[in-house]
């Protein structure tokens, strides 16, 4: 099999509502139809923050209204699918999620909802359990999307990323074991060959099967680990036309940078700059993969690009970045005569 044509990563936050998801698909059906293709997409806030809050009422005891809490999740998703299709052109009252197919997605938040009674039974953060909800947020998401875009006549593939991520470490902050997981995505690369595959990123299945997640913006290096399998280049859609020079909301003027080196794109993130996770970055850097920063409604801008080398010239300021709400903290010791008695 050749390498995919894309790899894309799409930003949580542009599936937070029913515009942002209306938008993906369109972006997702208008390229590369036909072509080998993987999307990577993780928990928007919304269902992120949901998740969050269940777990929290679980670890209270009450798994009955932690349960009802998930559903909640569920028909908010439901929602949110059948407005994006309205908003797709789909007739008033139509809906691709029948009543076979609102079963199917409630059988997703099956393992979250057995987890969440564990969680109130031991009342007790245990990592394992908080995986498996937290790791249910990607799922639904991709599988939104996957029916969103069958809607519209894109046949896709579902991919659960915890069946070619293989993880070792504890619960929470695994880490993937790049043998092992090299492995399994050689075996399901075949099924992959001219589709749209939708990965539910940032999971993971440990060694001995435990569901683990990638921790915070686990999905980056998902999606990050796959390109480096694949040997192919990784974009990343967002709502900017590439890494600024400037904060767009406070500097009216700013401008997207053309090209960086992973060295100023990490240095960007460690000060504030929201890109992608610094391990992410990380992973791609060490094996030369490029990766470019894109804007889902502008897609034929170039956006930013971030390699190995960069433009070479470290004489020139690249951005400005500002951390906000900070305080600055300066402690002093008094010398051994000033404390003296």
């Amino acid at each position: 099999m050749t390498a995919p044509v894309s790899i894309t990563r799409y930003a949580p936050f542009l599936l937070d509502n029913a515009l942002g998801l209306a938008s993906v698909a369109t972006h997702l059906s208008r390229r590369d139809a036909g072509s080998t293709r993987a999307a990577i997409v993780s928990s928007p806030p919304w269902l992120a923050t949901g998740l969050e809050a269940a777990l929290s009422i679980a670890l209270k005891g009450n798994s009955a209204l932690a349960r009802q809490e998930l559903d909640g999740l569920l028909a908010r998703g439901l929602l949110m699918l059948e407005e994006a299709e309205r908003r797709l052109g789909a007739p008033p009252g139509s809906t691709s999620v029948e009543a076979d197919g609102a079963r199917t997605l409630a059988s997703l938040l099956e393992p979250a909802r057995r987890a969440l009674d564990g969680a109130s039974l031991v009342r007790e953060r245990r990592p394992a359990l908080e995986d498996v909800v937290r790791g249910t947020g990607e799922r639904l998401t991709a599988a939104l999307l996957a029916r969103l875009l069958g809607a519209r006549g894109v046949p896709t593939l579902e991919v659960d990323a915890a069946d070619w991520t293989v993880t070792e470490g504890e619960p929470g902050h695994a880490r993937v074991n790049r043998e092992h997981t090299r492995d399994r995505v050689a075996t399901l690369r075949p099924t992959w060959e001219g589709r749209l595959t939708l990965h539910a990123g940032g999971r993971g299945v440990a060694l001995d099967g435990r569901s683990t997640t990638l921790g915070p913006d686990g999905a980056d290096e998902t999606a990050a680990v796959l390109a480096v399998l694949l040997g192919t280049p990784l974009t990343l859609w967002t709502d900017v036309p590439g890494v600024m020079t400037a904060d767009p909301l406070h500097v009216a003027d700013a401008r997207p940078v053309p090209h960086l080196s992973y060295t100023e794109a990490l240095e960007l993130v460690y000060l504030g700059l929201p890109t992608l996770h610094p391990r992410a970055l990380s992973t791609l850097r060490d094996a030369d993969i490029p990766l470019r920063v894109r804007h889902l409604q502008q897609p034929d801008a170039p956006g930013t690009l971030i390699d190995v080398r960069g433009v070479g010239d470290g004489s020139v300021p690249t951005c400005v970045v500002s951390l906000e709400d900070l305080a600055l903290l300066g402690l002093e010791g008094g010398t051994e005569e000033a404390t003296r008695p």
